[in-house]
């Protein structure tokens, strides 16, 4: 993720021992993180310097997911680049698709903070996978997101929702003041 629930409320200052907000932003943490890189563009993935870099990318027709880990059939992980406390997207799989936090890494199997569909190698498909590199300063930037939609839902009434109820809507008119701030992180779409 790019923030941890943690992250997000040290940033805004609310208290570790306060739980009341905890649930939404646990909630709201992936949904500003997928704006962010949707809005911008961007997905933030590390691209190679040079031929002899690290490719920090694989496509491949082996891999299967089970619980927290993603399996690779005959093929090293680190020979990629894939490391510890690293963050990994995952595009091309039928369950799995999405920005993920990797706990460890070992040789043909990396194990993330999240929790994965069962899915199992497919011939008539590739997935890739590549790594993420979030600036820190975007930290700063998702929180001030979030604490835009707390502030939504306190206006709301928030006592109207419950985890299983609750229907999280990003804004489509958030203020420019807001969105200047990804300005730096946009890329062009052709």
């Amino acid at each position: 993720m790019l923030a941890s629930k943690e992250e997000i409320k040290s940033i805004l200052q609310i208290p570790a021992n306060d739980n009341t907000k905890d649930e939404l932003i646990d909630l709201l943490i992936p949904v500003i993180q997928d704006f962010i890189c949707t809005y911008c563009n961007n997905y933030f993935t590390i691209q190679s310097r040079s031929e002899s870099a690290l490719p920090f990318r694989l496509n491949s027709s082996t891999i299967s997911f089970s619980a927290q880990s993603v399996k690779l059939t005959n093929d090293d992980f680190t020979v990629y680049g894939f490391a510890d406390n690293m963050h990994l997207k995952i595009t091309g799989s039928a369950l799995n698709d999405g920005i993920y936090k990797i706990i460890s890494v070992i040789t043909s199997e990396i194990i993330v903070e999240e929790t994965f569909q069962t899915e199992t190698p497919a011939d008539n498909y590739y997935i890739e996978l590549h790594a993420v590199s979030f600036p820190q300063a975007l930290k700063l930037i998702a929180a001030k997101f979030i604490a835009y939609e707390m502030n939504k839902y306190q206006q709301a009434g928030e006592t109207q929702h419950q985890l299983g109820d609750l229907v999280i809507t990003i804004s489509p008119d958030y203020p420019q003041s807001l969105l200047r701030l990804l300005r730096p992180y946009q890329k062009l779409a052709w």
